[in-house]
This record gives structure tokens, sequence and C-alpha cells, in this order.
């Protein structure tokens, strides 16, 4: 669950960390991972938001297998040497201003969804735009989108 007034365990509290969920193609992982790590390179922080602090806001790249993962090779070689991947063991430290990414076997620390509210929705100093949001309901109406035991408070 994300922060809430309803006092219910957040994400934060349960050592999760805030990310989304992706299916590519195994031979793209390394063109998506050349576009994710180029983008956390030019940040500052590492981050675009980084008054975001907390675990619950650390780097995080989850691979079947994680650094044991075969397609572990392609995001290194995408990463190039420009910030250091570790290994994740849940609960890690926060990586804002490290130049620090967590690599974690997502068949051990599973993604699970959050509030339905906050999906697809503006960042704090970014809008998107319509066509974004409207993705939302798209996901809704396939089922890749379902509630869960959380409080639904939207913004």
């Amino acid at each position: 669950c994300y922060h809430n007034i309803a006092m219910a365990p957040d994400y934060g509290s349960m050592g999760h960390t805030e990310v989304v969920n992706v299916k590519i193609p195994e031979s793209k992982v390394g063109e998506f991972a050349k576009d994710y790590l180029d983008d956390a390179v030019k940040l500052k922080y590492g981050r675009h938001d980084p008054q975001d602090r907390g675990t619950e806001y650390r780097s995080a790249i989850g691979l079947p297998g994680g650094m044991d993962s075969p397609l572990f090779k392609q995001i290194e070689a995408a990463n190039d040497g420009r910030l250091q991947l570790l290994r994740g063991a849940g609960d890690d430290d926060d990586t804002v201003g490290t130049k620090k990414v967590w690599v974690y076997d997502s068949d051990k620390f599973p993604f699970y969804q959050g509030e339905i509210y906050h999906q697809f929705h503006d960042d704090m100093a970014d809008k998107y735009g319509d066509k974004y949001h409207k993705m939302k309901d798209s996901a809704l109406s396939r089922g890749n989108l379902k509630s869960v035991e959380c409080p639904e408070l939207g913004f």
C-alpha cells in the first residue's frame, strides 16, 4: 500500500520499493536497460523527484535470477560501468545521490501491484497528458490492473 491516512501498512514499512512491472522480450532487455540507465545517469540524484526519500524509492531492477540471470549480461553491457549494480537482498538502502541500482531476483522478490488510483498519474513535477492517463482505463478493461487490499485514497 502507498502511504495512507488509514494507517494500513505501506510498502516502505514492508521493505518494498516503488517500481513498474514491464514485460520485455529477452532480445530487447539490453535496449530497455540502456534507456533506463541513460536516464538515471543524467539525473543529479538518480531519480526525477529527489524529494522522494527512503528505501521505498530506491533504484531497482528485477530479473528472474537477479544478477545470476543470463539477462544480467545485457544489463551490465548497457550500464558500461556508469552505475554501481548491486545484488539486492530486500529492504536495501535508498539510492538517492549514490549512482547505485539494486538488482533483485524477481523470483524471490516478486512484483506487487499498488492501488489503482496510484497507476498512470502525473508525477509531482511532470504532467503526462490524457493519452497516458487513459492507459489506466485500458489496463483495467483488459484485466492488467486489479483492485488490491489497500485503501483507495486517490489524489
